[in-house]
C-alpha cells in the first residue's frame, strides 16, 4: 500500500501541492523579505480602502516612489530599491503626471513604471476580462516588478459586478497566482462603503494578508491643505503589537515638494460607533443594529469593539 501511495505522490504530489508532512517541512522555501515596513513584504496581498477624496492614491503613489527609490516612508524603513508597477484606472494622465512630480520632489525614479489606463490606445484594463488579465500578465512578465499596485478596483474591475461574490473568484485565483508563482507583492486600492468597510463583496478580503482602512482625521490648525487621515489595520496576518497600531498620517506641501509625517494614534472613533454602542445598550442585537445603521454585521462587530 505504501509503495502505491509513494508512486502516487511521486507522480502527482508536486502538481497538486500534496506532500507528506516531513516532505513539506523540508521544502527549500525562501523567507518572505520586507519591502517596506512590516506589512509590504514579498508574496503579499494588501488592500487599502477609504472614502473618495481622502488621499488613498496619494498615499500609494508616495509609497510606490519610496519603494522604487529605496527610501524611508512614513515610519517605515525600506530595503534596496525595487521595481514597482503602478496601474491607474481613472486619473487624467496630466493629473497622474503632476502627482508623481510633486510626490517625488521632482525626481521620478527610473524603476517606477506606470500604466495610465485612460491614456492607453487600446482599452484593455478590465481585469474582469481574461484578456485584460492576460495583457497585465504580459506586462509583468516583461517588467518583472517586485510590487504591483492596482488603483482602483472600481475602475479596473467595473462596479456592475462588484457586489457579486462569484465574480471575484477568477480575480482571486489570479491574485493567488501572482503571489505564489510570480512572488509579487500586490496592493489593491478600493473605496469604502456607507458603513466604512470596503465596498462590495466581503470575498475581497478573504485571501488578503493585510487590509488597511483610511478614515478622515480632523484638521488641527494650519490651512487644512494636503491630506490628513488615520491609517488603521483591519487585518494583519503576519505582524502584531506596535506594528499593527493605527497611525495619524499627514501630507503637506512646501517649496521643496511633498512632506509626509506619521505618528501613532488611538483607534479612530466615529459617530456610527457611538450610535451602535447606544443601540446595543438599548438591547438591540448586532443584526438589528446592522439593519438600523445600514451596514454589515462585520462592521457592527468592529464598531462595538472599538467604541
Amino acid at each position: 500500500m505504501d509503495s502505491e501511495l509513494n508512486e502516487y505522490l511521486s507522480e502527482w504530489g508536486e502538481r497538486l501541492g500534496l506532500y507528506r508532512g516531513p516532505d513539506f517541512q523540508a521544502l527549500p522555501l525562501p523567507e518572505r523579505t520586507r519591502i517596506l515596513g512590516p506589512w509590504l513584504v514579498e508574496q503579499s496581498l494588501t488592500m487599502v480602502y477609504a472614502e473618495r477624496g481622502l488621499g488613498k492614491s496619494m498615499l500609494l503613489l508616495g509609497m510606490a516612489i519610496a519603494v522604487a527609490k529605496g527610501e524611508r516612508f512614513l515610519t517605515y524603513s525600506a530595503g534596496t530599491p525595487q521595481r514597482v508597477l503602478y496601474i491607474d484606472g481613472e486619473m487624467p494622465p496630466r493629473e497622474l503626471q503632476s502627482r508623481l512630480v510633486l510626490l517625488s520632489n521632482g525626481t521620478v525614479p527610473d524603476n517606477l513604471f506606470t500604466v495610465s489606463a485612460p491614456h492607453a490606445f487600446d482599452p484593455w484594463a478590465d481585469l474582469n476580462d481574461p484578456f485584460g488579465r492576460t495583457q497585465l500578465d504580459d506586462i509583468i512578465r516583461n517588467l518583472k516588478p517586485k510590487v504591483v499596485i492596482l488603483d482602483n478596483l472600481s475602475t479596473l474591475m467595473p462596479p456592475k459586478r462588484e457586489n457579486e461574490a462569484d465574480s471575484w473568484v477568477e480575480m482571486q485565483h489570479w491574485l493567488i497566482q501572482k503571489r505564489t508563482r510570480d512572488g509579487l507583492a500586490v496592493v489593491l486600492v478600493h473605496h469604502a462603503g456607507k458603513g466604512g468597510d470596503q465596498r462590495g463583496s466581503s470575498m475581497h478580503e478573504v485571501v488578503l494578508d493585510t487590509s488597511i482602512r483610511l478614515t478622515k482625521a480632523p484638521i488641527e490648525g494650519g490651512t487644512g491643505e494636503g491630506a490628513r487621515f488615520v491609517m488603521q489595520f483591519m487585518k494583519n496576518r503576519h505582524f502584531y503589537g506596535d506594528d499593527a497600531k493605527p497611525m495619524l498620517v499627514e501630507l503637506t506641501t512646501n517649496e521643496a515638494g511633498a512632506v509626509w509625517t506619521a505618528k501613532p494614534c488611538s483607534e479612530p472613533s466615529t459617530e456610527k460607533q457611538a450610535e451602535a454602542k447606544a443601540l446595543q445598550q438599548q438591547g438591540l442585537s448586532q443584526r438589528q443594529i446592522a439593519e438600523k445603521l445600514g451596514v454589515g454585521l462585520g462592521s457592527v462587530n468592529r464598531m462595538l469593539k472599538a467604541a
